[in-house]
Order: C-alpha cells, then sequence, then structure tokens
C-alpha cells in the first residue's frame, strides 16, 4: 500500500478565496456580475472525491482502496485536480493530477448553491412575445384572441463558492402571465407564433393594458466538472412588461 503523502504542492496562483495576477491580488466575489476575474488566465486548482464517479482516473479499485488510503478514519482521500491557462474553468477543463490528498469535512467543505444564491444570479428573464406585436402592428382588437408566447431555454451560468468554480443550469418550470385586465394564468406552456393561439387571451374591453411574464426556474449545479446536483429551491425571474392597446372594432357599411 502506497504511504500517505503530506502536503502536496501544486504549481497555482489559487489559494481560497484569492487569485493572485501578475503579482497583485483580488479577492473573488461570489455571485452575480460583481465577481471579478483574473486578468489573465492562470491555473486553478479544486478537490474531487476519489470515488466520484465523474473523477478523471477513479477506477473501480481505486474506489475499493480508497478507504485504507487514508490512516485517520475521520478523512477521506480525494484526487487533486487542476485547470491550466483559462480564467474561468468549466466541467470540460479539468485535469486529474493523479495525486490525492487525505482531508476531513472541516478541511475541504462541499460547496453547495442555496436558494437564495441561484435567485441572485443573472437569470435572462425569458421571453415576452405578443400577436399581432404592438411595438410593429399597432393595436390588437376586443373579443378577437391576442396570441401570447414565451421560449423554453435553458440557462447556463457560472460562478465560484466556497473559491471554487461552479457552473449552474437553470430549466423554466413554469409561466405566470398577468395580462393587465385583472386575468392571469400560470402554466408550464410555452405557446407558440401563429396559428397555435394555446395561450391566447381575449381582452372584453377596448383599453391601455400591461402585460407581464414571470418565469419560474428550478437549478442545478456542478462543482468543477462534478456531477450536477439540485438547487433546494426556486428563481423567479420577470421579464420586461409590454404595453398593449386594444380597440373596439366597428363595423361598417360600404355600397
Amino acid at each position: 500500500m502506497a504511504a500517505t503523502p503530506g502536503p502536496i504542492n501544486v504549481n497555482t496562483s489559487f489559494d481560497g478565496n484569492e487569485a493572485e495576477t501578475t503579482g497583485q491580488k483580488h479577492v473573488e466575489q461570489s455571485f452575480g456580475t460583481n465577481e471579478t476575474l483574473p486578468t489573465k488566465p492562470r491555473t486553478w486548482t479544486s478537490h474531487q472525491a476519489i470515488c466520484s464517479t465523474k473523477a478523471t482516473l477513479a477506477t473501480a479499485d481505486a474506489c475499493h482502496r480508497s478507504t485504507t488510503l487514508c490512516p485517520d478514519p475521520d478523512q477521506a482521500p480525494y484526487w487533486v485536480m487542476t485547470a491550466r491557462g483559462i480564467r474561468r474553468p468549466g466541467p470540460g477543463n479539468w485535469t486529474n493530477t493523479g495525486r490525492f490528498v487525505c482531508l476531513t469535512d472541516a478541511e475541504n467543505p462541499e460547496p453547495v448553491l442555496g436558494a437564495a444564491q441561484f435567485r441572485k444570479l443573472p437569470i435572462p428573464a425569458a421571453a415576452l412575445n405578443i400577436q399581432p406585436d404592438p411595438d410593429t402592428a399597432g393595436p390588437t382588437l376586443v373579443n378577437i384572441a391576442t396570441n401570447l408566447y414565451t421560449t423554453r431555454k435553458v440557462q447556463l451560468l457560472d460562478t465560484t463558492v466556497l473559491g471554487q468554480p461552479v457552473r449552474v443550469r437553470a430549466t423554466p418550470a413554469s409561466y405566470a402571465w398577468t395580462y393587465g385586465d385583472g386575468e392571469s394564468l400560470t402554466t408550464r406552456a410555452t405557446g407558440g407564433p401563429y396559428p397555435d393561439l394555446s395561450l391566447g387571451h381575449v381582452y372584453a374591453r377596448p383599453g391601455h393594458y400591461e402585460v407581464g411574464l414571470a418565469t419560474t426556474f428550478t437549478g442545478e449545479y456542478s462543482v468543477a466538472g462534478g456531477p450536477w446536483q439540485p438547487v433546494e429551491g426556486t428563481a423567479v425571474v420577470a421579464s420586461d412588461p409590454r404595453d398593449l392597446t386594444v380597440l373596439q372594432a366597428r363595423s361598417q357599411l360600404t355600397s
């Protein structure tokens, strides 16, 4: 059995939540657009549990022997993973160094993306489409279905948690429409452009209305290229509302 290694010195400029670039140090924020990235590509390090199904070189034999690699029963073995020469590593950028360290849960806390952090991410809003388009085609008419629809688009975002790169996958789960006339609808359907009128709305009175759309997203996250894990909670993202004018149709006799 191989001896348990001491501290491993990895050639990296990454340490905790700090990044060093050309001799200057700046702190990385955790979420959203306030995050500061290094100005030049650098090397990142991370730890991956040996028994993880996503860890490179984590063979069945290594997983079987992992319980004997660390003399302390409170420790577990982790591969040392590196991503070199890039500003922000993604799931496919990590390489196993073939070396491992023995760490306790306190020494290698598992990054968790919670609901509050998920809601802080800049998830793009869903498109709010109206037919006829009030910006190009003008008003719509009472007692005739005005078509409303959106598109289902899964969003991928990158952030950091506890100094480790995290990729987030936000998936639309439901759509809440408000029509400005006191009516509303929550649905999983996206609708579609004409002739699909499945989400069409009929206005009974002429007037000026504000149409709104709020999309509820569920989330998953991957730490340092590891397996996808669910976010406990959802995020609601409102689209920019759109103004709509509804006119009363008038009949006119012609000779």
